[in-house]
């Protein structure tokens, strides 16, 4: 008896969520809109809560811009 193994699905596989963009219309606005509050002194957290995104996002998004890695 040979065994033939069940063929695998061929659709796209996805790489987890995109990314959240919370309550702006794309990335690029949310990462400017970070910007302009953390150039005020903002707080991560206080920046999570205004636009409807994770607290990691947020920390994220300002370490990206802050250039640090």
């Amino acid at each position: 008896m040979t065994w033939q193994r069940h063929p695998q699905s061929t659709r796209p596989m996805k790489r987890g969520p995109k990314p959240s963009t919370g309550n702006c219309s794309s990335m690029a606005e949310l990462e400017s809109e970070v910007a302009k509050r953390r150039a005020i002194g903002w707080s991560a957290n206080r920046i999570a809560n205004r636009f409807k995104i994770n607290w990691p996002a947020a920390k994220r998004i300002i370490t990206k811009l802050e250039g640090n890695t």
